[in-house]
């Protein structure tokens, strides 16, 4: 494998784990009892926030447009992978109680 290859595949992987993070974030707070639908809003908010502020940190590192983009799109997917898992769980565990 590359070197380039490789980097790039260890960029996608930090962006995905990131994106789980911030996924399990969002549905920790938003599954407080309290938790509204202005809230949810909020927090989604601040998740796609967080990706911004890291995208603009890479950006900021001289990084190629291509790591950037391949961070950004990953931590993205990793939200959307991490809700989906967490929200199935949740509805089967709801299902069972």
């Amino acid at each position: 494998m590359s070197s380039q290859l490789h980097a790039h595949d260890t960029v996608r992987r930090i962006g995905l784990e990131y994106g789980r993070e911030l996924a399990a974030a969002l549905l920790l707070a938003t599954r407080r009892n309290d938790a509204d639908t202005g809230m949810t809003r909020r927090m989604a908010q601040i998740v796609v926030r967080e990706i911004a502020a890291a995208v603009a940190k890479l950006q900021a590192a001289a990084l190629s447009d291509e790591v950037v983009a391949t961070y950004e799109r990953a931590a993205r997917d990793g939200v959307g992978e991490g809700l989906l898992r967490n929200g199935i769980a949740a509805r089967t565990e709801r299902r069972a109680a």
